[in-house]
Parts: structure tokens; sequence; C-alpha cells
């Protein structure tokens, strides 16, 4: 019986538990995609925090670092952006900065163990793929 709750677990990995440990890229990805898909508002801040997320990934090849950076660039994104296009962001608007703001403590809350990691200098790095030889 243990055996059907563990791959019952497993299957629920994916739900975001405040208490239990689950996989922060998970959240990352899916808070990306809402920001770029169902907020107009979010997506130019979105796409630019993704280029942000691509550059700083091709520096350091670590993803939790990437994606730590990414979610602390959001809200920044946000706030200059739409006060360049002279939208107001606390006025009627600021439920959407609360959400920048709650995504990015979110993504950081979450990558404790990578940062720790990364403090101890032991956080993985993504490899590149070797290239063939020519023959």
């Amino acid at each position: 019986m243990p055996h059907r709750r563990r791959r019952h677990h497993h299957r629920s990995r994916h739900r975001f538990r405040p208490i239990r440990c689950g996989d922060p890229a998970r959240g990352v990805a899916t808070s990306a995609g809402v920001m770029l898909g169902i907020f107009p508002d979010y997506t130019l801040a979105g796409a630019v925090v993704v280029v942000v997320w691509i550059a700083c990934f091709l520096a350091t090849r670590i993803i939790s670092l990437s994606s730590m950076i990414a979610a602390v660039a959001f809200p920044i994104m946000y706030l200059l952006i739409s006060m360049l296009r002279g939208q107001g962001v606390l006025g009627d608007r600021w439920p959407l900065l609360a959400f920048c703001l709650l995504v990015g403590v979110m993504v950081v809350w979450k990558h404790r163990s990578n940062i720790a990691r990364l403090r101890a200098g032991t956080e993985p790095k993504v490899k590149r793929k070797p290239q063939p030889a020519a023959p």
C-alpha cells in the first residue's frame, strides 16, 4: 500500500505546496507563461525578462541563478516599462505591481537551497554538448 501512495505523491508534485519541497523550475516556467500570455500589461516586461534569463544563462550556465535574476528583474522591468508608457502603477493598477513583487519573492524563496549551493560553490552548471569530431 505505501508504494501506491508514493506514486500518487509523485504525480501531484507539480502543484505548489508551501510546506513540502517541490521543483522550483516548474513554478518559474508557469509564472513566465502567465506573465507572457494572460496579462497583456506584463507581456513586454515578460519578454524583456526572458531575454535577461537567456543572457544570464549563457553567461553563467546556471539555471537557478538565471531564474532568480529574471524574477527580481520582472518587477523592475514592469515599473520601468509602465513609467515609459506613462501608465501609473500605484493607482488602480497596484495589484499588478503587487503580483510582480509576489512572484519575485516566491521565486527567490523557493530557490533557498540553490542559494546555499551557490554560496558554497556546489550549484551544478549545465554542460555544453560536445561537438562531434569532423571526419
